[in-house]
């Protein structure tokens, strides 16, 4: 889609299966840790830098690494977003988030928020994506709207910060 727009894209992705399926597709991806890609990256280079379902898999430490070098990376008023399952819909944080042998941890969205603003982004907001469709919800439920919102509310979220 970027492309299509007339954006330079690339991935990076350490699953070397999927790097393969990208490139079957015709898409710009390197085979690399992400953090390890960006410690490569000059400073202030980049206008956007998105991770999609990627911290959900680092340990703390590292997560706060992908942040520091996306804000080193990043130049002034470039974009950092970061989408990961929502453990406040109950279904993912309970069940859903753990088919996923490979995740850590569920990450409240306060808690990413935070780190991503402590860490020197600015006007960093939560977005929540990916409601369970109106189809898929059933009908006619009594339940009080929070506890709706609980079980059919946004499956993944996203945060997005500014670099200054």
């Amino acid at each position: 889609l970027l492309t299509e727009q007339g954006y330079a894209a690339l991935g990076v992705d350490n699953n070397r299966v999927m790097v393969e399926r990208c490139r079957e597709l015709g898409l710009a991806v390197e085979n690399a840790d992400v953090v390890e890609y960006l410690k490569l990256q000059r400073s202030r280079s980049q206008g956007v830098i998105s991770s999609f379902h990627v911290v959900e898999h680092l340990p703390l430490e590292k997560l706060v690494a992908l942040i520091d070098e996306a804000l080193r990376v990043l130049k002034a008023g470039g974009l950092l977003i970061l989408e990961t399952p929502n453990p406040a819909n109950l279904t993912v944080g309970s069940c859903s988030f753990y088919y996923d042998t490979t995740h850590r941890n569920p990450l409240p969205a306060p808690l990413l928020k935070f780190l991503v603003e402590a860490r020197g982004f600015v006007n960093v907001g939560i977005v929540p994506l990916h409601p369970v469709p109106e189809y898929a919800r059933p009908q006619g439920d009594p339940l009080p709207r929070q506890i709706i919102d609980l079980l059919y509310g946004p499956q993944d979220y996203g945060v997005v910060g500014w670099k200054a």
